[in-house]
């Protein structure tokens, strides 16, 4: 309704008050901005969640330690005691004949010897009639179908495989008290894990890594000791695309292209004896 000239006209009055004290709160921001703030005191270090999808070893290593000082997490993280640990062998453990599992159980024995305590071997049985005809004694088993063989063993609920892995979540992985299987290179002659030909693809657990020495801790299931020590450099390079580059590829029309892989088992399956050891060597560090 249009208002005539005779009715008064309404003014609004701003709004002062609600204005001054927007003002207020505006300069009073700005004033604590420029104070001096510790950002040690106020804003901790943020820790590392995610690492970076690298290669680069010097990356890799440098991210791992940014997040053991920033967590205050140990340097040392080692499942088993190294001095004393067994020599599990793929060849004169279990029946490596043609007629049994063949040379190339590596992944069947890497599981069942981590999660099958003294009877492990019996456990090798279990996951090689889980994988069926995806196992070969000749050709072995790709990471996809031994992850299937290993969801269909230990439950879906505890079996996870991690593609593009990295220093890091190796070490959260270990800390955790979680199985960590790799796949890497294996030098055919000398048996030990090597970038370099001719050499094959090979499923090992991790036992453990050493942040200040700068190592990695892979349990030998071949020929010699335990146990490898590698350099954290030299383990990333065998990590990288063994199935597929490789100079041996013992099932090339079915190679899987995966790098820097890994299938975590959960921990909480290791058994009795086992799991008190590791919690042992875990107050001691």
């Amino acid at each position: 309704m249009k208002l005539s000239s005779s009715q008064p006209t309404r003014v609004r009055q701003p709004r002062l008050p609600a204005l001054s004290v927007l003002v207020g709160i505006i300069l009073g921001v700005l004033g604590f901005q420029t104070l001096p703030i510790s950002t040690a005191t106020f804003f901790p270090a943020p820790v590392l969640q995610r690492f970076s999808d690298t290669d680069d070893a010097a990356i890799q290593y440098d991210e791992l330690v940014a997040y053991v000082e920033a967590s205050g997490r140990p340097r040392r993280i080692v499942q088993v005691d190294l001095e004393h640990h067994p020599k599990i062998s793929q060849y004169t453990d279990i029946d490596s004949s043609p007629a049994g599992y063949g040379k190339n159980a590596c992944g069947l024995v890497a599981a069942a010897a981590a999660l099958g305590g003294e009877e492990w071997v019996s456990l090798v049985d279990q996951i090689a009639e889980a994988a069926g005809k995806n196992y070969g004694r000749y050709a072995g088993i790709q990471p996809s179908k031994y992850v299937s063989a290993l969801l269909d063993v230990f439950g879906v609920e505890n079996v996870t495989a991690k593609g593009r892995g990295t220093l890091g979540g190796l070490y959260r992985e270990l800390e955790a008290g979680n199985i960590v299987i790799v796949d890497i290179k294996v030098h055919a002659n000398t048996r030990v894990p090597s970038a370099s030909g001719p050499n094959y693809a090979h499923f090992a657990r991790v036992l453990g890594l050493d942040v200040d020495k700068q190592e990695i801790y892979i349990e030998n299931t071949l020929r010699g000791g335990p146990y490898w020590t590698l350099s954290l450099d030299s383990f990333l390079a065998t990590w990288n695309r063994p199935e597929t580059t490789a100079s041996i590829i013992l099932d090339p029309q079915n190679a899987e292209n995966v790098t820097r892989w890994a299938v975590i088992i959960d921990g909480a399956l290791v058994p009795m004896e086992s799991s008190e050891q590791m919690k042992s060597l875990e107050s001691s560090l």
